[in-house]
């Protein structure tokens, strides 16, 4: 309905505009001022001819383009003036535009715990609170009822939309027009530039979310870009991810990247061949995102006809003409499916023919965007490496009247002159980021943002690795009993400018002379004083040095009179100390609520509050330079005592400082029968000291016993 609304608009058709409207208001929409629930404001995404509902759950890209359309019907035809006049355009939209990026779950009005169309930091009391900086947020989800929210689909990604509606509110707010809709200027300009990050959060996106050869994305992924669910392949509603590219491309130029994505996917296509397809105008619609065919492999779809043309817009290659002259050629679906065909192929003919616009009121002008090449770079801290050196960015002005402004890295703005340089005149400029500071920038992924007068800020990913041949230790290994008076002893290789920096055991550093470790030479000698201070079993020693990867000591020390954990495992049999615990809500903030002592060889763990929020325990492991991945799992054996503890989900994550990090929530029934749980780490890149926080969701009063916490295969 929203599409033909959208088509309507666009072929300035009001009489048909104004009777889609109607009709959805009617029969789909849930009234925002109704009862509350997961679908106030929104709707109904399937119904009969009749009226009737089909399904009461919206798809948000509906929404997308309901609220757009109207924003457009403002622009060329003016609205009504009535504040429950459906034909008040620029009011409905606005109530859309509020509803599609806020839940209210204080009092139950929404729903606790409950995602709007978008995530948005504090959705959720404990996975998303306040502050959060999940990849999730800003992203649109695949629905959000239930699990459904834990995921999006990468055609629901509409930049282009999300720009002009900032552009809407930002004007909004300079005229101080709230519509009765926001409570304040504040809320107001908080939705505003919402929506602009979602518009830059969504063409980061689909960067991730589409094959680096192919092109093609996945009907639904997760919210990295990974396909997930029942439709992880490049299916029906993938067709529509090129043309939202394309089209943001086309109205605000954001990047150069769109050239790039136009030209892979037009590639792909362009050359398939398979026994039943065979280039440009005979390839088939549905496959696997690396360009594997499917079994059901589908025909060649004008839908999908469609979406490659639209890329044209974007495209730098002469074969886009080919996709079009395809697209110009193509028969119109019949019958059945010719619903969502047709709909793609009118967008299509709307988008190549330059006649599918963004109408804007008088007051909202779109500004052209600078652009930067290439979009990610790689860095490697090795000297004798080919990423090692200087990156060099070339950046495009629209005109003469831009600057860039300044690079930072998160809230840390880069010195010019030190941290980079720049020349050039005219429309170019030439940035070159020094290998100086790209050294000081710890191994994984960082963003540096481009920050410029007016128009869009551009980011640079930085992929930053260090392939520094380690320093070593030999042997890795020794043994300790405490009823002697022996020394352990390793020599360290170090490689050429190397040094030891440190030594750790679970992130507190072993100290100098008689009472840790002395040094002659390469020769690193543990006192006995030192290793009589060790707990029994195995005590992960970390030697970090001033480059490179850390290397690793283990000492098994038996006889040990010393209390003591850590390490990588916990077996409470053996009275190991807790003395690095800390209790914590999902927000990483300190809890009274929660209690835990080894007693009677386990961990006893209780809770002495009666509310419902989650509290987690967390230990001290000690990785080394291994990562937490490559131990395959964390086994927990636990045992309930008393208490809410049935059919309760198991929460594990990463607390660093005040921040808990979740990757790990599954059900289930704990009895007072030992029960093993087996968490996998797969992807997990933590190593040296971190703490696991373990908890129960959604429990008030109980108690449990923890045995052992293992991690290993």
């Amino acid at each position: 309905m929203s599409y033909g609304m959208m088509i309507a608009v666009q072929l300035n058709k009001q009489t048909e505009f104004n009777k889609l409207w109607r009709w959805a208001r009617q029969y789909m929409y849930n009234d925002r001022n109704g009862s509350g629930g997961v679908n106030r404001g929104y709707y109904k995404w399937a119904c009969q001819t009749s009226g009737a509902a089909k399904d009461n759950n919206p798809a948000p890209d509906g929404e997308f383009y309901f609220a757009t359309a109207l924003l457009f019907a403002h622009a060329r035809w003016g609205s009504a003036s009535g504040s429950t006049d459906i034909m008040n355009y620029q009011l409905r939209a606005r109530e859309l535009l509020y509803d599609m990026c806020h839940r209210d779950w204080t009092n139950w009005t929404d729903g606790y715990d409950q995602a709007a169309l978008f995530r948005r930091p504090g959705d959720h009391r404990t996975d998303n609170p306040v502050g959060s900086t999940h990849v999730r947020n800003n992203q649109p989800v695949f629905s959000p009822s239930g699990g459904s929210a834990n995921h999006t689909d990468p055609s629901y990604h509409l930049p282009g939309f999300f720009e002009v509606w900032a552009m809407e509110l930002e004007a909004d707010a300079a005229a101080n027009q709230l519509y009765g809709v926001w409570s304040s200027l504040a809320e107001l300009q908080a939705d505003a530039a919402f929506y602009r990050q979602c518009a830059t959060k969504s063409r980061s996106f689909f960067q991730s979310a589409t094959h680096g050869t192919t092109g093609l994305g996945p009907d639904y992924a997760t919210y990295e870009g990974v396909g997930t669910g029942s439709q992880p392949d490049f299916q029906y509603d993938a067709f529509r991810i090129a043309m939202n590219i394309a089209f943001d491309y086309a109205w605000f130029v954001p990047s150069t990247w769109p050239k790039t994505h136009a030209d892979r996917i037009q590639s792909f296509f362009a050359n398939t061949n398979c026994t039943d397809c065979s280039g440009v105008y005979d390839y088939k619609a549905l496959w696997q995102v690396n360009g594997t065919k499917r079994s059901d492999h589908g025909d060649h779809s004008p839908g999908l006809v469609a979406c490659n043309a639209v890329a044209s817009l974007a495209a730098t290659n002469a074969r886009a003409w080919q996709f079009l002259d395809d697209f110009w050629n193509i028969s119109l679906t019949k019958g059945q499916y010719r619903y969502y065909d047709g709909t793609l192929y009118m967008l299509g003919l709307l988008h190549v023919t330059g006649n599918f616009k963004a109408y804007l009121r008088s007051n909202t002008t779109p500004v052209a965007s600078a652009s930067i090449n290439p979009t990610s770079v790689t860095f490697d801290k090795y000297s004798s490496n080919a990423n090692y050196g200087n990156k060099t960015i070339t950046v495009t002005f629209p005109d003469t009247t831009y600057s860039l402004s300044s690079i930072t890295n998160g809230g840390t703005t880069l010195t010019s002159g030190t941290n980079y340089t720049t020349s050039g005149s005219g429309t170019t400029r030439t940035v070159v980021i020094q290998s100086s500071y790209l050294s000081t920038l710890a191994v994984g992924s960082a963003t540096l943002t481009f920050n410029f007068n007016k128009g869009n800020n551009q980011t640079l990913a930085v992929t930053i690795n260090d392939s520094t041949p380690p320093s070593s230790i030999s042997p890795t290994s020794g043994s300790f009993n405490a009823t002697t008076s022996n020394t352990l002893q390793t020599t360290m290789t170090l490689q050429s400018g190397h040094s030891l920096s440190s030594i750790t055991r679970n992130g507190t550093a072993v100290p100098t002379g008689s009472s840790g470790y002395t040094t002659n030479g390469n020769t690193i000698t543990f006192t006995n004083n030192y290793l009589k201070t060790l707990p029994n079993g195995a005590n992960v020693l970390t030697f970090n040095f001033s480059a490179g990867t850390p290397a690793t000591y283990t000492i098994t020390v038996s006889n040990s009179t010393v209390s003591g954990g850590g390490g990588t495992s916990y077996d409470f049999s053996t009275n190991p100390s807790i003395s690095g615990i800390s209790y914590v809500n999902a927000n990483g903030s300190t809890t009274t609520g929660l209690t835990a002592s080894v007693t009677g060889g386990v961990l006893l763990v209780e809770r002495v509050t009666t509310n419902h929020d989650t509290l987690f325990f967390a230990l001290p492991f000690e990785l080394g330079s291994s990562t937490l991945a490559s131990f395959t799992s964390l086994k927990i054996v636990i045992k309930g005592v008393s208490g809410d503890l049935g059919h309760k989900n198991v929460r594990v994550g990463i607390l660093n400082g005040t921040t808990y990090t979740q990757f790990y929530d599954t059900q289930h029934n704990i009895t007072t029968t030992a029960l093993t749980i087996t968490v996998p780490l797969t992807g997990r890149t933590e190593t040296g000291s971190i703490k696991i926080a373990i908890g129960l969701n959604n429990a008030s009063d109980y108690k449990y016993e923890i045995h052992s916490l293992t991690l290993g295969p």
